[in-house]
């Protein structure tokens, strides 16, 4: 059974853009992320797109469904498709052939001024580029390199010589860790 369909922003489409095709992974076809599907006519479409999997088309990237985003945000520009599938983190997906792409500007502004908003709210922003992750603070960019098991996001807050600092550590899913976080 599908989910609702998400609106799309007016004047958006795909259109020529086909990297979720490459970024997401697809079970019902046994695709892994960051490997083209076989099904994919690389920036034209997909080539069984009428019976596609539901998987497929139940998704639906940031750049199509959220106006807020500019223009430059589109995947087949940017290199990069944005997901929030957890409301206080917002997900970058970085094509593995372009590495450094949430690196250069004007992404990486963005970024930042998104990293500051999200702290307000204690939400984060995770810029993946395959397996490997690094968290967007207001501050400056943690790196925890390639995340392997099933690990999650604790929010702490540490005193810094400014003050108080936003900070994000890693933990075991089900870990004792996850109670609410004191200052350190």
């Amino acid at each position: 059974m599908s989910t609702l369909e998400p609106t799309v922003v007016p004047g958006r489409s795909c259109d020529n853009c086909t990297m979720c095709c490459k970024i997401m992974g697809i079970t019902e076809l046994d695709k892994p992320r960051n490997q083209e599907c076989p099904n994919c006519d690389i920036g034209k479409g997909c080539k069984i797109y009428a019976d596609r999997p539901q998987s497929c088309r139940d998704f639906h990237c940031l750049y199509l469904t959220d106006g807020r985003l500019a223009d430059h945000w589109k995947p087949s520009l940017s290199r990069m498709l944005l997901t929030n599938y957890q409301k206080s983190r917002l997900c970058v997906h970085v094509d593995t052939d372009r590495p450094d792409a949430w690196r250069k500007e004007p992404y990486y502004s963005d970024l930042k001024r998104w990293s500051l908003a999200a702290s307000r709210n204690k939400g984060v922003i995770a810029v993946y580029v395959g397996d490997n992750l690094t968290v967007i603070l207001p501050t400056r960019d943690k790196s925890f390199g390639r995340i392997i098991g099933d690990r999650v996001f604790k929010i702490v807050t540490r005193d810094g010589p400014q003050g108080p600092e936003f900070d994000v550590d890693l933990v075991a899913k089900d870990g004792p860790s996850l109670k609410e976080p004191k200052r350190l």
